[in-house]
């Protein structure tokens, strides 16, 4: 007597397993890369961006203003045994170094905010101010705020790389 083998028959309910089973695999996988991104990077550039938005005017006239004053600033960032060394030399319209600004300044990272590093800038000659921060190398957003004694203003964002 000889047996005959039944050969594999597809179901219907067969298919309804593997159509379950493929799109499990797409929703895990999904659920785990938004997860990923957005604990990695969440997305906010600036807090209150609508309400800065709205008074987009005044950044307007801030940035005319800045012009108008015709200051020239050059920067070097470099390397340094305490860290990078961030130098700024600030001179006027007609070339001379303006000295007694008070700054603000910040290194940020363009993806996350935890590696940020707050920058105090200190005179270390005619016009020249530098600032020491500890920081990785890779690509970061120099900002910095300059204002003079008779309330005249700059405020400049840059992006730069560092070593």
């Amino acid at each position: 007597m000889t047996r005959t083998q039944k050969s594999f028959e597809l179901r219907g309910w067969h298919v309804f397993l593997i159509f379950c089973a493929f799109f499990g695999v797409v929703f895990a996988a999904n659920f785990v890369l938004v997860t990923t991104a957005t604990r990695s990077f969440p997305g906010e550039e600036a807090s209150k961006a609508y309400a800065r938005g709205l008074d987009y005017n005044a950044v307007l006239e801030a940035e005319r203003a800045e012009a108008a004053l015709g200051w020239i600033v050059e920067r070097e960032v470099s390397k340094s045994a305490d860290g990078v060394r961030v130098e700024l030399t600030i001179a006027a319209a007609n070339g001379r170094p303006l000295n007694g600004l008070t700054f603000t300044g910040a290194l940020k990272h363009p993806a996350s905010k935890s590696g940020d590093a707050a920058l105090t800038f200190v005179q270390s000659g005619p016009g020249t101010y530098a600032a020491l921060a500890d920081i990785a190398p890779g690509a970061w957003i120099l900002e910095f705020d300059a204002t003079h004694a008779d309330g005249a203003r700059i405020d400049r964002r840059e992006r730069i790389w560092i070593d």
